[in-house]
């Protein structure tokens, strides 16, 4: 909507403003009228009265400048969300506190293909060593990375047991052939 010379321009109403926001400005103005008229009323039912709450809403675009927050409220609204924020951050560390740590893991635990590829070279040449044989190896290795030998690393063990059972399905599918 462009702005005509016609369209008049209230009192007090930032003449770019208006001119860059005639459509939104001149809606305000009229939710502004509406609500100055309910105001005069006694008794407001619900949907009146949410009309009414909105005025500051409205007379932000009528009168940008003028409805900038107030700085009290501004402190308040931090302060409390600071609060909040602190509040958090101390629930976070209490469950850090009352929650197991995990155990450290060597460089390579979270990198499966690293691992896998460690694990199945080991494996391999205790397969050849064995005659070949994929129980045989699986028994051997699994001593080695049993959970109880390890204990300052037993989600890691537990983690390469699974592998080696992985391993073990796929080498006795090898063994037969």
């Amino acid at each position: 909507m462009s702005y005509s010379s016609s369209t008049r321009i209230p009192p007090n109403v930032d003449r770019e403003h208006f001119i860059a926001n005639e459509k939104e400005v001149k809606k305000a103005l009229k939710k502004l009228k509406e609500i100055e008229l309910l105001k005069q009323k006694s008794q407001l039912n619900r949907e009146e009265q949410e009309k009414v709450d909105k005025e500051k809403y409205w007379n932000n675009i009528v009168y940008p400048s003028k409805y900038e927050p107030d700085p009290k409220i501004e402190k308040e609204r931090k302060r409390k969300q600071n609060e909040r924020h602190a509040e958090k951050m101390k629930k976070k560390e209490e469950r850090k506190r009352t929650e197991p740590q995990e155990e450290p893991q060597p460089k390579f635990y979270h990198e499966k293909e690293k691992v896998i590829t460690e694990l199945e070279r080991e494996f391999f040449e205790m397969f050849s060593k064995t005659d070949r044989n994929a129980d045989k190896t699986f028994r051997k290795l699994s001593t080695k990375y049993h959970p109880d030998k390890n204990t300052g690393r037993k989600e890691w063990a537990e983690h390469n047991q699974k592998l080696l059972g992985e391993l073990r399905e796929k080498y006795r599918t090898i063994e037969r052939i």
